[in-house]
């Protein structure tokens, strides 16, 4: 979907039409408004922030863990697409100058809700602390085996099923010690 939205922006533009995206992360959107106001200034976007941003929120988020448990081996896990990859490069490199390793890294499909292999690696790889960027309904899934694993390592990042008003029913309480922005 993200990709459209560069296509429509250009027609709405055209039109003199106003855009409003909900879900797209696309870095250009909103440079195009800086760099040429007058055409673009018809385009307004909500709900998430671009790759970029997500990227310093994250490490901010992975600053604070850090800061307040002491732990520095971080584990990254995000759905595959192409901001994820996006997000992912830029906290590869800069969580290393914070003072964190990054021990473990990948990606899964957008269809995964086993996620037994991906926790066992992240186990194996001795991470204390796992970022994920799971927006799909794979977050419900990924909390519970978490949980019923007793995986020795803290959830701390971004769970997009998370804000939903029944996500303590859908993971039958075991996210209460996971951390997510809300």
């Amino acid at each position: 979907l993200s990709g459209f939205s560069l296509v429509y922006q250009d027609i709405c533009s055209e039109h003199k039409k106003i855009m409003f995206t909900t879900f797209s992360d696309v870095e250009n959107l909103t440079q195009r408004v800086i760099d040429n106001y007058d055409k673009y200034k018809y385009y307004f976007r909500s709900g998430i922030t671009n790759s970029s941003m997500t990227s310093k929120g994250m490490l901010g988020d992975a600053i604070t863990v850090g800061k307040y448990t002491g732990f520095t081996k971080v584990a990254l896990l995000f759905n595959d697409y192409p901001d994820g990859r996006a997000t992912l490069s830029s906290l590869s490199k800069s969580l290393p100058e914070h003072g964190f390793q990054v021990v473990y890294s990948a990606f899964c499909p957008f269809a995964t809700m086993d996620f037994t292999s991906y926790l066992a690696a992240i186990e194996a790889s001795g991470a204390e602390i796992l970022i994920p960027f799971i927006i799909t309904q794979g977050a419900i899934s990924i909390v519970k085996e978490w949980y019923d694993r007793q995986s020795p390592f803290v959830i701390w990042g971004s769970l997009l099923q998370a804000a939903r008003l029944d996500f303590w029913d859908l993971t039958e309480g075991k996210c209460e010690s996971v951390s997510f922005p809300g």
